[in-house]
């Protein structure tokens, strides 16, 4: 009786399998899901799934969003594959933030080393009708790199929220909406680094900040020229604009700092812009700032270069280039020092040699050094390559406020004029010795040992 009782309670063995199997699953998708809010890496790849744990390159996410809302752990990093994703990245309070030290990272993986996939481009993609590629309602201390934004409606990148702070765009590409291409605006610490603004003439303005926190502003190394046959193609450098409304102007690199209490430093360098109302624009209204505006080359803008600051605010305006514009530059900045500036091409008249009556509107503390309408030869501004050539604005840059590379990278100073003495270029760019830029070899042969 007792063996039949017990006969009657014992479960049969394929039921104990199947429990298990249960408890197994169950414990494999505790620690998947431990496993995920652990990973400081995560993949997207458009052939993957968002049900995909992102957490290798066999298991990827299908949008960039997914990662987004997923990642938990600072100083992670999410591989984008190359391919388009047609998405707006929304960033929320609840998305996880870094900080200044460890900053989230979102690269496009554009050469497939991390994902596996094939080279390409990591294109952010509108399609004419999404408004933003991305939209930051919150979160802060992120790197963007290598991605592309195209085919948004209004703005590329885009923010109004306050409290965001610490972003970084480097090596990105924005093709700049009939409306904004980056627009900041109650924002904190700023970085735009090496980054590339496609403009034409239906294009709106490359980039509108203004920053009322943080203590950092850093715009350098930028390209927001038009190229091809958009080249000076505007009205704006013969002062074809409607002066009182700014409607239907296109800015190119247009920056505020207001209402900031701290002491914020403000870097304006290695940048090309050309055909906008305002080529480069700064203005700050409290003396907590030090400003440093140099080697930027600004062509066939009406205002190429305009800062204004408060009184007491410490400015560094040099190594700059402004041609072709109608206005070569008003800077208002009573502290500053304005110098090896060369604006040629003026196209408001009177400009007399030597003076900047009825071209520029000057009030600084120290001017000198001002290189009136010689105009240099560039590369290939065509293609956005503003090398100097020749003799005009090389080697004729001051140290103060000098960048140690130009926008491509290259080392400053080089001796561009042969004369042994290395000394930086004016402008964006630092060319090589000229005549070796000249030399072209039109015959070759080797000699043998016995000939002379």
């Amino acid at each position: 009786m007792l063996a039949a009782s017990l006969a009657l309670h014992t479960e049969p063995a394929s039921a104990q399998t199947a429990r298990q199997l249960a408890a197994q699953a169950r414990a494999q998708q505790r620690a998947l899901q431990q496993a995920i809010r652990n990973s400081r890496v995560f993949y997207v790849n458009p052939l993957g799934s968002d049900a995909n744990s992102g957490i290798t390159p066999q298991s990827p996410h299908k949008t960039i969003q997914k990662a987004l809302d997923t990642v938990r752990q600072p100083q992670a990093v999410i591989y984008v594959a190359p391919g388009v994703y047609p998405e707006t990245l929304t960033f929320r309070s609840t998305n996880r933030s870094g900080t200044a030290a460890r900053p989230m990272r979102l690269v496009g993986d554009t050469q497939g080393l991390m994902t596996g996939a094939a080279p390409g481009s990591i294109i952010i993609s509108g399609g004419g009708v999404r408004s933003y590629g991305i939209d930051f309602q919150g979160a802060s201390n992120w790197r963007f790199e290598k991605l592309e934004f195209r085919g948004q409606a209004v703005a590329n990148a885009w923010t109004t929220a306050t409290r965001i702070t610490g972003m970084t765009f480097a090596g990105c590409t924005f093709e700049v909406t009939p409306q904004w291409g980056v627009y900041f605006t109650n924002n904190g610490n700023l970085s735009l680094i090496g980054n590339t603004f496609l403009r034409t003439p239906a294009s709106g303005h490359a980039m509108y900040i203004y920053q009322t926190q943080g203590t950092v502003l850093n715009i350098t190394e930028n390209r927001v020229s038009m190229t091809g046959n958009d080249y000076l193609s505007t009205g704006y450098r013969q002062g074809l604009v409607d002066r009182n409304s700014y409607s239907g102007s296109a800015y190119g690199i247009v920056a505020f700092v207001y209402n900031n209490t701290s002491r914020v430093t403000a870097t304006i360098r290695n940048n090309v812009v050309s055909d906008a109302f305002l080529g480069v624009y700064f203005e700050a209204n409290q003396p907590k700032i030090t400003l440093v505006c140099s080697n930027n080359t600004v062509v066939g803008s009406y205002h190429g270069l305009y800062v204004s600051t408060a009184a007491n605010a410490a400015a560094t305006i040099t190594n700059n280039i402004t041609g072709d514009c109608y206005i070569a530059a008003h800077v208002n900045a009573p502290r500053a020092l304005l110098s090896n500036h060369l604006a040629y091409g003026i196209g408001r008249t009177p400009c007399q040699p030597q003076t900047w009556s009825g071209c520029a509107s000057i009030k600084v503390k120290t001017l000198r050094n001002i290189i009136l309408d010689q105009t240099p030869e560039f590369e290939a501004p065509r293609i956005g390559d503003f090398a100097l050539v020749g003799t005009v604005g090389i080697d004729a840059a001051v140290a103060n406020g000098l960048p140690a590379t130009d926008l491509e990278g290259t080392p400053r100073p080089i001796d561009g004029d042969g004369d042994q003495v290395a000394v930086a270029d004016l402008g964006a760019f630092e060319s090589p010795l000229q005549i070796n830029r000249r030399l072209r070899v039109t015959h070759w042969s080797e000699i043998g040992t016995d000939e002379q």
